[in-house]
This record gives C-alpha cells, structure tokens and sequence, in this order.
C-alpha cells in the first residue's frame, strides 16, 4: 500500500516511497506532479481517475476506483486507488489523502528448473527447500523458487516486490540478531548457515535454516547472493522433545539414593555401623539412606517362638 497527499490550492503531491515502488520507479527519479502519475494508466482510466479526484473534492466524499498501469519498467499492474479528502472548519476541501494498492493478478508460478536458467547454482534436496538468488547493490531477488509459498506463507511475486519482506516475517525478538549477522555475511565474516525462526502466515512459528553463497566479479566486487532455505521446524521440535526427556532422566537419577561398599552387621543382633561409628537397625539404616520404607510383620518361626498361644506350631530349636 502506498500512499500521498494532493494539496488543493497548489496542486502539488507529496508521495511515500511506497507509491514509487509501485510504480517501478526509484525515489531519486525525482518528484511527480499529479498529472505524470496519471500517465502511468491507460488513457480511459486516466481520465477516469482526473473526474475520480475532482469529483471528490468538490464533493467531499470518498471515492475509490480501479484502473490499469503501465510501469516504467514496462511490466502491467492493475491498481486500486482511494481518494479521502480532507476539509478545513468551514467545510472546504483543502488536500486529499490518496491511497494506492496492487491488486495486480499473481501471475502463474514458474517451473522449477527455471533456477538453473537464472543462474543459481544451489541445487534444492527436495522441492520443499527454497532456492534464491539476489543481485547487489540492489538488493532485489534475480529469483526465487516456489516453495517460498509454502515455507512462509508469501508467494513468490510478493517477495520480488518486497525484497525485505524477510525482515518483516522474522520473529521479533530475532530481528536485531539478523541485521547484524546479514552485515557480517556481506563483509564475509559469518558463517554460511544460519537458523532463526518466522512467522508464517498462518500464526504458526516456522524455523528455518539458511544456507548462503557471495558471488564476486573478477575485481572481487560482491554481485549477489545465493542461497537455499530450509523448513527445519518438525527437527527443532524434536530436537525440543529430546532434550525435554534427557532433563527429566536426569532430574529421575538424580533422586536414585543406591547403598554400595562394605556395610558391617552385627552377627546376633543383626545391627549395622554407619559412617560416624554407630550402631543401629538395619531398617532404619536403610530407610536413612534409601527411598525404601519398611512395613513390619512377624515371620512364622517368630510368631511360634514368641507368641506360641497363637499357633499351633512347635516353636523352632535355639
């Protein structure tokens, strides 16, 4: 969307850098009067757009409307235009706010071989990956393969239009750790692959790793970058879920007391001396230094020796 400011008493326009991308043209192309822009449409549609702006401010209604361009790069887009008009105390239209949008068709996606015919050289391992190539200094996209639909949600000709879409899409709490690391890939000094996570159209959290290629002229001048992007989201969740069970093994062994060495026992009455030298019950020693508890009962030969009234059972033998 761009947009621009038409003031009435003069005439003039004041256009956001969007309205000049739009158009095909560079913001130091210098400035344009209204009736330069109407010469980008058809000339029906331009007259159609003149009447469109007239008519909303001698009305001070809003009006919108659709019309065909025709960029300077020769390339056909198809525009939705709004025009707001702005009105003083006394009721009378003193600028107009105007709104530009392509609507433009979205063309059919191109085949997958056309990479190769682009120059790019990355070879995907599935057609899930994306491959791209761009071109510096100007930093726009040579090409980019179809996959990006599904990866970010953003069909290809949005990212030809908008090279910095990428920016736009990345997790907010990574975009400053991008900036940085992109100046370091354009100086050399950073690794060729990167991860970072995105925002996919749907709402959903998209990890992507990138891996990326400078290409120079012979006098060693950077001319473009080439690169393939790949979903990794379902290996970061497994990732995630490993290393969610490992911490739960080692909070478990962590809580694991085991008895190990020489215990010494008393052969009558069966106590047990710890490490400070004293004597006590086995059950109790072992309740001390495990997670192990007792539940005490009386044997047979126990409950005949002591308790003979209740048994018939001859108590044993000392």
């Amino acid at each position: 969307m761009g947009d621009w400011e038409y003031v009435v008493a003069t005439g003039k326009c004041r256009w956001s850098r969007n309205i000049f991308r739009l158009l095909g043209r560079t913001p130091s192309s210098g400035n344009l009067t209204f009736e330069e822009f109407l010469f980008t449409y058809v000339p029906d549609d331009a007259i159609r757009l003149q009447k469109a702006l007239d008519s909303s401010i001698r009305e001070n209604k809003r009006r919108e409307i659709e019309a065909s361009a025709k960029l300077i790069n020769g390339q056909d887009a198809r525009h939705r235009l709004i025009f707001v008009p702005i009105a003083d105390r006394t009721g009378v239209v003193s600028c107009l706010n105007g709104y530009l949008q392509d609507i433009s068709p979205i063309p059919p996606e191109p085949p997958s071989d056309t990479a190769e015919k682009h120059g790019v050289r990355f070879v995907a391992v599935n057609t899930s990956d994306v491959v791209f190539r761009i071109s510096l200094p100007e930093g726009v996209f040579d090409f980019i393969s179809a996959a990006v639909r599904d990866v970010t949600g953003h069909p290809p000709l949005e990212w030809y239009r908008n090279p910095l879409l990428i920016r736009h899409i990345l997790h907010p709490g990574w975009r400053g750790k991008f900036d940085r690391e992109f100046k370091k890939v354009l100086r050399g000094k950073s690794e060729n692959c990167h991860i970072f996570p995105i925002l996919h159209t749907s709402g959903a959290t998209r990890w992507i790793q990138m891996r990326t290629t400078l290409l120079r002229d012979p006098q060693g001048t950077l001319r473009a970058i080439e690169g393939i992007a790949t979903d990794i989201t379902e290996r970061k969740r497994q990732e995630g879920e490993r290393k969610r069970l490992i911490r739960q093994l080692r909070r478990a062994l962590s809580e694991v007391k085991t008895l190990s060495g020489l215990l010494p026992i008393c052969s009558h009455c069966k106590k047990v001396r710890d490490d400070r030298g004293y004597w006590q019950q086995i059950d109790a020693f072992i309740t001390e230094h495990s997670d192990l508890f007792f539940s005490h009962g009386l044997c047979p030969d126990c409950l005949a020796r002591h308790y003979p009234e209740y048994t018939a059972r001859r108590p044993p033998e000392k």
